[in-house]
């Protein structure tokens, strides 16, 4: 090799001259041991010695490794356009439509940040990364900082296990399991009109569409003690939305009313915009003072009132 023809540029068209393979060398060999730092992807050892590769050989599938050939690992955002997994969320378009830098390849990207071990825009220059690459096997960061255990919470188990920076304010949260597959996504993120896990989109939208409202009211040990549906053990991305939740009595209105007794309900503790609420729930809401604009629509009724009524149409509703 002369030294112009190390780490060159190589054409890969196999339609010169009489279709032969224009490259220097077919196993890569002219595109290591590079002397301009701006054509280096990665080092590995060859042979036992450490050895650098040019930007050429990412994504061509050479084996020049002893052991892991690290810039093959490359996928395909879109169509057509290979890239290394360095290049996914790095805030450079490296495929025509973008597909590189989108929601569906980047769902989450850390606030950590690191050195690639493949550099193909910046070379040692340190950004933040798609948290898949964390604990997943594959060294990323030339620091390894995407491996260190010691530098991620671990959440979940699984399929569902994921990873947080230690010490950040994020907690673990509950997670949607994809069914027939391993994947996972956050709650909050189900319906982002993203297929995450595939035919949830239709569900999305087939849900939206009902006219009626499921507003749930859980009785806990008794039908005296009720829960409203956000306040339940489970739901802890709700919680913090509603300033928590407390025990408070069901404040009835004055009169002897047929068929109610005292009742305690865990509710919101802050006052809440109640437009979203109906049926059982408004009413929970609107009478323990928990509406920011709306008063308790129940009035007065004791069961005489009723004694001109035809039974078919009275109505006794909070019985228990």
């Amino acid at each position: 090799l002369y030294p112009a023809q190390i780490c060159a540029v190589p054409n890969w068209s196999t339609k010169l001259g009489y279709g032969r393979d224009q490259r220097t060398c077919l196993d890569g060999l002219d595109q290591i041991n590079c002397t301009d730092p701006a054509k280096v992807a990665t080092t590995c050892k060859m042979g036992g010695y450490p050895t650098t590769l040019s930007i050429h050989t990412v994504c061509k599938n050479y084996n020049l490794c002893d052991t892991e050939n690290y810039q093959n690992e490359c996928l395909e955002p879109e169509i057509g356009c290979m890239v290394h997994k360095v290049q996914i969320c790095d805030g450079i378009k490296d495929c025509q439509l973008g597909y590189d830098e989108d929601e569906i390849h980047c769902p989450i990207v850390t606030t950590k940040r690191c050195v690639p071990r493949v550099n193909m825009a910046y070379p040692n220059v340190a950004r933040m990364f798609p948290a898949s690459w964390i604990m997943d096997g594959l060294r990323d960061c030339a620091d390894g900082t995407d491996e260190d255990e010691g530098s991620w919470v671990k959440c979940g188990s699984g399929n569902s296990a994921r990873y947080y920076t230690t010490g950040s304010s994020e907690i673990c949260r509950d997670v949607f399991n994809c069914p027939g597959n391993n994947d996972f996504v956050e709650f909050q993120n189900l319906c982002d009109k993203i297929e995450s896990c595939g035919g949830e989109k239709a569900v999305c939208q087939k849900a939206k569409s009902l006219t009626t409202t499921w507003n749930s009211i859980i009785s806990h040990q008794d039908a005296n003690f009720k829960i409203l549906s956000y306040c339940m053990d489970g739901l802890h991305n709700l919680n913090p939305l509603i300033g928590g939740c407390t025990l408070k009595s069901f404040q009835e209105p004055d009169g002897d009313i047929f068929g109610v007794t005292q009742l305690q309900i865990v509710g919101p503790s802050e006052k809440q915009d109640c437009s979203h609420a109906y049926g059982e729930l408004y009413v929970y809401l609107s009478c323990t003072n928990s509406c920011k604009t709306i008063e308790c629509p129940l009035s007065p009724l004791s069961q005489h009132s009723c004694v001109n009524i035809p039974k078919k149409d009275q109505v006794f509703s909070l019985s228990s």
